[in-house]
């Protein structure tokens, strides 16, 4: 299923939703506008001008109600398919072949270097045989953490740490993408 059949089946209900919200507004409406032209009918047209001014009202906050409910739901839907592209694209990462991952390692480690003298390399224990003179570490995720020898400064160049300072870029391009 495309994600515009999704955000029009989003929109259908929507729209479904709508249709009965003001559907219930018009009786509402209807109801209150009985009451109130039964007491018109005692007390005057005064009266059944107010009914209609509330009546109005009714019917224009339960549509400004229902219009956002909508909203938010085609939002919720929208992040949770941004949220669905982030896990993926995290999985492709780490399907990648070994050759693949050895590139990536070393350019994360490059770019730890350019920011820390004299480094020690930390990678997780299960990708240390992809990148010789780096020491082993329990990181539990992919990438390198490249420390000062002194261990005074670091840089966390993980790829859980690369995607959340990436996280908002990432969301707004993709929701580019996918929703325009």
């Amino acid at each position: 299923m495309g994600i515009k059949e999704i955000e029009e089946r989003i929109r259908e209900s929507g729209r479904k939703e709508i249709e009965e919200i003001i559907k219930e507004a018009e009786k509402e409406a209807d109801n209150r506008r009985k009451e109130f032209e039964e007491e018109a009918k005692k007390g005057g047209e005064e009266i059944i001008r107010e009914a209609e001014i509330d009546a109005a009202l009714v019917k224009r906050r339960i549509l400004a109600e229902s219009k956002l409910r909508v909203k938010e739901m085609v939002d919720n839907k929208r992040n949770e398919i941004i949220e669905e592209v982030l896990k993926t694209a995290r999985k492709r990462i780490m399907d990648l072949n070994t050759g693949e991952k050895k590139r990536i390692l070393a350019k994360l480690v490059e770019e730890g270097k350019k920011q820390i003298e004299d480094p020690v390399v930390f990678v997780d224990k299960k990708y240390v045989r992809l990148l010789s003179g780096a020491k082993p570490l329990a990181i539990n995720d992919f990438g390198v953490i490249v420390r000062s020898k002194k261990g005074k400064s670091e840089v966390n160049n993980t790829l859980s740490k690369k995607m959340e300072q990436l996280n908002e870029t990432l969301r707004h391009r993709i929701a580019e993408v996918l929703f325009k």
